[in-house]
């Protein structure tokens, strides 16, 4: 069975977890007492906030209502609820360091996809967007995994 599907939902699920991951590394920022860390988290803090940018540029551009079928609308829902339920107080709950890099990298394994599943729906007059997003998501994936094997040194 197939059913109508506003992509605009998506998107607006998008900009709140730029919103959140803004305030998770702006917070991660705060927390941290090593120089390093704190720049890192400042600046990936500054990207997730252009990411909330350029989907609010993407939803006033794509085609929002698709057609898909209900096992799909149900899988996107799980990834969805997985996804944007992210807290930034989780960090409280994180023993180190080495935890919060350890969320901060599942947060971008995520978000690379999602972005992938995101990419399917809003077709390929758009999929430059999509492109630009996840090669960032991938460039913040590998600083921090970076910074975790720096500390470990």
């Amino acid at each position: 069975m197939s059913i109508n599907y506003d992509v605009a939902d998506l998107i607006n699920s998008l900009i709140d977890l730029e919103k959140n991951g803004c305030d998770f590394y702006t917070l991660l920022a705060e927390k941290s007492d090593q120089l390093e860390c704190q720049l890192l988290f400042k600046l990936l803090a500054e990207q997730e906030k252009k990411h909330e940018e350029i989907y609010t540029s993407l939803l006033k551009e794509v085609n929002t209502e698709i057609e898909i079928d209900s096992d799909y609308h149900d899988y996107l829902q799980v990834i969805v609820d997985q996804q944007f339920s992210f807290d930034p107080a989780v960090i409280d709950n994180c023993k180190d360091i080495s935890d919060a890099l350890d969320l901060a990298i599942k947060l971008e394994k995520d978000s690379l996809l999602f972005l992938s599943e995101f990419g399917n729906l809003i077709g390929s007059e758009n999929s430059h967007f999509v492109d630009k997003m996840k090669k960032e998501e991938r460039a913040h994936l590998k600083m921090l995994a970076e910074m975790k094997l720096k500390l470990r040194k």
